[in-house]
């Protein structure tokens, strides 16, 4: 296979908005406000559906089957654990079935809606892991609030919040007299789970990635960092792994050890291969990625640009600054831009 380095540097460039807008408020779900352990983040709302009909619902939008595999009855012992985005160590661990439990009694107290998108999906799961983990999973930040557990991670603040396009779409919690935004969780790979079979194909994918790793793991760190530590491919337990990402952030890659791969098969890059990635360094995070343009494509790159002539795309001595510009002597590279070829384009789709 051809293996291509990439570095990719995504601007995300955020609007002015609402912190929490009442327009996207749908009092869906509701949390308790007291701080103990038992009590926060526990759904409230009333049941207004029989329990035979709600029953039926749950079981469209949660089905016994998907993929030809039975989800409950052969995963409901099955560890599920949680992490912190970009953190490779869970902070917490239940069981699938546990979760679902839960689950399930958040969705009947919210009054068994026939529909959730994903965003109403996205709120329903950070009630129901906030109930079933209490407050292990709280915030690491300083002006975090870990009596809030989950949800405290989940909603930084109005102050530590980036306002993204879909922020008016959020489905906030209420907490007592206040409202709380939900995390959005992925998968290992990146996939953002936005309702049950996204978030079971997923992990079978994985899971059958690591069904056809083989040796075991064998870990070298003999001088004791962890960022030059390297394993061999090992058989991991198969657990079911939610990476949950506060609200306004966007997903970052956990890596655990130098040569881990990660397959995004959900992603496809030159000649419609998937993309895949190996961790080159912990500290900082560093991927060598594979499938992400042609050769082919280099070289027609590399062409235009040495073709440029215009000042501000061709390439030239690197500079520094973004409004006067000026060269570092510690800065002795060179850069060019094409930034609306063809090639550039389609590589950029």
């Amino acid at each position: 296979m051809t293996r291509w380095h990439a570095a990719v540097l995504l601007l995300v460039a955020c609007g002015i908005g609402s912190y929490l807008s009442s327009n996207s408020v749908s009092h869906f779900f509701a949390a308790s406000s007291q701080d103990s352990d038992q009590n926060v983040g526990t759904a409230s709302a009333p049941t207004v559906t029989p329990n035979g009909e709600c029953d039926a619902r749950f079981l469209k939008l949660f089905p016994p089957t998907i993929g030809g595999r039975n989800t409950y009855e052969n995963a409901k012992t099955t560890p599920l654990y949680v992490h912190r985005n970009g953190e490779a160590e869970a902070c917490a661990g239940t069981t699938f079935g546990a979760f679902v439990d839960q689950l399930q009694k958040n969705y009947v107290k919210a009054g068994c809606p026939e529909q959730l998108d994903k965003y109403s999906f996205e709120t329903l799961m950070t009630v129901s892991l906030n109930g079933v983990i209490a407050t292990q999973c709280h915030s690491t930040e300083s002006y975090g609030n870990r009596k809030m557990g989950l949800l405290g991670y989940c909603d930084m603040g109005p102050d530590h919040t980036p306002i993204l396009l879909d922020h008016q779409r959020l489905v906030p919690i209420e907490v007592g007299q206040t409202k709380s935004l939900p995390c959005h969780f992925h998968s290992r790979e990146s996939v953002r789970i936005t309702d049950f079979e996204t978030f079971f194909l997923s992990h079978f994918t994985q899971w059958k990635v690591q069904e056809e790793s083989k040796g075991n793991e064998e870990c070298d760190n003999d001088n004791g960092d962890e960022s030059t530590q390297t394993c061999k491919a090992s058989m991991p337990e198969k657990a079911f792994h939610l990476y949950s990402v506060p609200a306004g952030r966007v997903f970052m890659f956990a890596p655990s050890y130098i040569g881990e791969i990660f397959h995004l098969s959900h992603v496809t890059g030159a000649s419609n291969q998937p993309i895949k990635m190996e961790v080159m360094s912990l500290q900082p995070r560093v991927f060598d990625i594979y499938n992400f343009f042609s050769r082919d494509e280099s070289a027609e790159l590399v062409e235009k640009a040495l073709a440029e002539t215009r000042g501000d795309y061709k390439i030239k001595r690197s500079t520094t600054g973004a409004q006067a510009k000026s060269v570092n002597n510690k800065r002795t590279s060179e850069s060019g831009f094409d930034t609306s070829g063809k090639t550039a384009m389609t590589i950029k789709r």
